[in-house]
């Protein structure tokens, strides 16, 4: 497999893990309110697009 593919995989799971996370954060909130979990799984997801968003700007400047 070449690093452009192995960039793009590496991109798609990055978007999968932050709409898990996204899901996550909502059904924290549906079940237990506000909660300090729901502020985690937003970090994470948030984390996860800035990831997948800087690994897209790098393949493609390539």
């Amino acid at each position: 497999m070449d690093r452009e593919r192995r960039l793009h995989l590496l991109t798609v799971l990055c978007l999968v893990f932050a709409s898990v996370s996204m899901v996550l954060a909502l059904a924290t909130l549906l079940v237990l309110g506000s909660h300090p979990l729901l502020l985690a799984d937003h970090v994470v997801a948030f984390a996860c697009f800035l990831a997948a968003l800087l690994l897209n700007i790098h393949t493609r400047m390539r």
